[in-house]
């Protein structure tokens, strides 16, 4: 039975970067009551960056401490896959795993690939590359591939991601859900090997979350 507890975090507009929106929220246990919920707000421009609030979860309530005052990531350079605006998508150890916007051409609308922000002193994050985390391949060529969900077992990090299939039209993907292994959460052994494939008529599966 879940038990809604209405609106914890809202748009502040004396924070530049969260002007409106609080998308993807992605929380990391800090410690006794406490949870740091990194997501993305946008700036007057419409552009998103990434920022976290502190919430304290007690006695049947989540009220929101505070927000960090400025973005632990931005948006990458012109160019770069991630240009468009940056939103979490997952926390695991010091690697922050985010989805790259970037706008399409004239016969796809848009390309979202992963990248990774490593967390250094005092909670700051600085991008590993500021190339995408997984490359287009011949099994992968269609620029979606993000919403990684990473989870550390028995040493391995496994991840879960959105991959796509192909565009129905310029305004509609199909993507299902692919699966991969690393050693240290920065190289990956990617296959394109399915975890969750498309039903019929079924056009998007998105953004998994996987508890072990």
């Amino acid at each position: 039975m879940w038990n809604k507890k209405g609106i914890i975090i809202s748009p502040d507009k004396t924070k530049w970067w969260n002007y409106t929106h609080g998308m993807l929220p992605t929380p990391v246990y800090v410690g006794e009551d406490l949870y740091k919920i990194y997501y993305s707000g946008r700036d007057k421009n419409n552009v998103s960056h990434i920022g976290y609030s502190v919430v304290e979860i007690k006695n049947e309530s989540i009220i929101e401490l505070f927000k960090s005052e400025n973005p632990i990531l931005s948006p990458g350079e012109r160019g770069c896959f991630d240009d468009n605006g940056v939103t979490p998508s997952c926390v695991i150890d010091n690697k922050l795993y985010y989805i790259g916007w970037n706008s399409g051409t004239t016969t796809y609308r848009m390309s979202l690939i992963m990248g990774l922000a490593l967390e250094g002193d005092k909670g700051s994050f600085s991008r590993n590359s500021r190339a995408p985390l997984f490359n287009k391949t011949n099994r992968e060529p269609f620029g979606i591939l993000t919403a990684p969900y990473v989870i550390k077992d028995k040493g391995i990090y496994k991840m879960w991601y959105v991959s796509g299939e192909g565009w129905i039209n310029k305004d509609l993907p199909k993507y299902n859900i692919k699966y991969a292994e690393s050693p240290d959460g920065i190289n990956w052994n990617r296959e394109g090997h399915i975890a969750i494939d498309l039903l019929e008529n079924e056009t998007a599966l998105a953004r998994p979350c996987v508890l072990n």
